[in-house]
């Protein structure tokens, strides 16, 4: 798979090319592209990890294991969360049309895309399962009280 991976290399359009509201622009190899959402991608999963332990935190969820970080719990998470949003905007969004990286403006548009992608089907499949009828019996567990009962 790598190998393929590294092949993209030899895919470099010669004119530019229009794929709906987009421009991929010519002499731009599709291995950048990969890069560009693998970059802001990654960037991505952390901020939406770090948003769902901020949810779980204001539930009430309580870690378990040996290594917790106690009241510094919430500030971690918000630092974090701030960061990776502020490093998020950064490599999506060009500082400008005279940035250098203008001409890769339409390449980081393929994360925010994909993002509205997965929200949608998210959000459809959300409403067809409905889970907030069923959450009731996935909170409480029969063996032993959770952390979140137990404080």
């Amino acid at each position: 798979m790598p190998i393929g991976f590294a092949a993209l290399v030899n895919v470099t359009p010669t004119r530019p090319l229009h794929i709906l509201w987009f421009t991929y622009p010519a002499s731009v190899n599709a291995l950048t592209a990969l890069v560009s959402f693998a970059t802001s991608g990654i960037y991505l999963a952390f901020l939406l990890t770090v948003i769902g332990s901020g949810v779980a935190r204001a539930r009430g969820w309580v870690p378990q294991g040996a290594f917790r970080l106690g009241r510094w719990g919430w500030p971690v998470t918000i630092v974090g969360g701030v960061y990776l949003a502020a490093m998020f905007v950064d490599i999506a969004f060009p500082s400008g049309l005279t940035s250098p990286r203008a001409v890769l403006y339409n390449l980081d548009w393929i994360t925010l895309v994909v993002m509205f992608v997965v929200l949608l089907v998210g959000l459809v499949l959300f409403l067809a399962v409905r889970p907030w009828r069923t959450v009731g019996t996935h909170i409480h567990d029969e063996l032993e009280p959770t952390a979140a009962e137990r404080s």
